[in-house]
């Protein structure tokens, strides 16, 4: 084994080293690539109406979504929420 200031004994060894300098970074950026663009067409299969979609009221065990509630009631929920 050598470190970047040794030089290595064997001509087998440097090659391994170079070999291994510009592999690994080849093969971590090719899989980081294909993470990348396996994401991003997933992404454009989903319809552009069903990506930009305001989310409703989310639904809790026992309780019935209100609509016309007011900020006073929210606040009272939040807050018996959080004393859970």
């Amino acid at each position: 084994m050598f470190t970047l200031i040794d030089r290595p004994v064997h001509e087998s060894s440097w090659g391994a080293s170079i070999l291994g300098w510009l592999l690994v970074p080849a093969l971590i950026g090719g899989v980081a690539g294909h993470v990348i663009a396996a994401r991003m067409q997933r992404v454009k299969e989903i319809a552009t109406n069903h990506l930009f979609q305001q989310r409703g009221p989310r639904r809790r065990e026992g309780t019935k979504c209100r609509a016309s509630s007011t900020a006073a009631d929210a606040s009272k929920r939040r807050l018996a929420w959080s004393a859970r």
